[in-house]
């Protein structure tokens, strides 16, 4: 077996690593802050429980707020990569990545390729938790343990491997957020990916090293990376001001999505979400929707584009939206090319309107698309 070019370590090919396990491509990435949890047997519970051990997470948790990232997070527990066979972020057992010109928790392992610990200090960093929001202050964080309710009486749990028709009482019932992209008490925004200004990831790959010419030409929102010789660290080229995905915006407009044609216009889980009402017989439809700027500054609108589109049946079909003054509004078109048999599946897509105004999610405003 010969090794792909960049996919193998050390300097043979032939035979190289791998044949033992994936060596993918690791070139001007961020890996930050990935954390590594596991479950032990806890003490006795209280309440109903006080005869029953209750499954415990470790490293403990305790969340303030809904994507808390928890300053008091024990470092060693941040485990970014790894191959299986690993015991640890430190260890390499099951065979060792080479990152390059990328960011990491902890460079230890991956020295000498050009490689950082530094915060890469993103607009907004989410780290998940709870199913139940600490907000809401209540269920928190122990499990109670997935024992057999025909047992009777109970069996105590415990981690011991046994084959028995209930697997020994080692079930556990778990549940792991996220379950929403914005906060359910403020509505904010949970997570943007977006570089902030002064974020060590700008421009963190020259054009002279080895991985500038792998590095795509767009970012994750199609905007142009490869304009001074220089490509940022991530998914996502920094804008200072242009929102375009980057920075997040300069101005002070807020773009919300007002109303949509040939269907229903709703919020999932804090998603603006469209549903296309299709044709009797089946059709093509299109949705007209209208944008207001909400916001006190006039903003930019630079693109629409679709992020996510099964099966290519979106298109956007017309575009009447630039600039957009203060209480002003704008349209453009989205077409389904509805398929002349009915899905057994409805057909996703996401429509990403750039703009530079605020609440942005690394400089877009969201809209989902459902249809079948």
């Amino acid at each position: 077996i010969t090794c792909p070019a960049g996919h193998y370590a050390g300097t043979t090919a032939n035979n190289g690593t791998c044949r033992r396990y994936s060596y993918p491509e690791l070139y001007n990435d961020v890996f930050w802050q990935n954390r590594s949890f596991h479950i032990t047997v806890g003490a006795f519970g209280a309440g109903t429980l006080n005869q029953q051990h209750v499954v415990t997470l470790v490293p403990t948790l305790s969340q303030a707020s809904s994507g808390q990232c928890v300053t008091s997070f024990p470092s060693g527990s941040y485990w970014d990569i790894g191959v299986r066979g690993d015991t640890g972020p430190t260890n390499h057992t099951g065979g060792q990545l080479a990152p390059r010109y990328s960011i990491l928790t902890s460079i230890n392992g991956y020295g000498g390729l050009n490689n950082s610990a530094s915060n890469p200090a993103v607009v907004s960093q989410y780290c998940d938790g709870s199913r139940v929001p600490p907000e809401f202050k209540s269920g928190g964080y122990r499990v109670p343990p997935g024992i057999s309710d025909a047992t009777v009486p109970n069996p105590v749990f415990n981690l011991t491997p046994a084959a028995t028709v209930d697997e020994g009482n080692n079930w556990i019932n778990i549940s792991w957020g996220p379950l929403a992209m914005t906060n359910p008490v403020t509505g904010a925004v949970l997570g943007n990916y977006a570089p902030a200004a002064g974020s060590p990831v700008v421009n963190y790959v020259p054009s002279s090293s080895p991985t500038y010419a792998p590095a795509p030409a767009l970012d994750f929102f199609g905007n142009a990376r490869k304009t001074n010789n220089a490509v940022d660290a991530g998914a996502i080229e920094f804008a200072a001001t242009t929102g375009g995905g980057g920075g997040g915006g300069g101005g002070q407009g807020t773009l919300n999505i007002m109303s949509a044609t040939n269907g229903t216009l709703a919020s999932v889980l804090g998603v603006s979400t469209f549903t296309f009402t299709i044709p009797t017989p089946r059709a093509a439809v299109t949705s007209v929707i209208t944008v207001q700027n909400t916001g006190t500054a006039p903003l930019q609108i630079t693109a629409e584009t679709l992020p996510l589109n099964t099966g290519g049946l979106y298109t956007v079909s017309a575009n009447t939206c630039s600039s957009v003054a203060i209480g002003g509004t704008c349209s453009f078109s989205v077409t389904y090319a509805t398929p002349a048999t009915l899905p057994s599946l409805p057909d996703i897509g996401a429509l990403a309107v750039v703009n530079d105004g605020t609440g942005t999610i690394g400089g877009f405003t969201p809209l989902a698309l459902v249809a079948r």
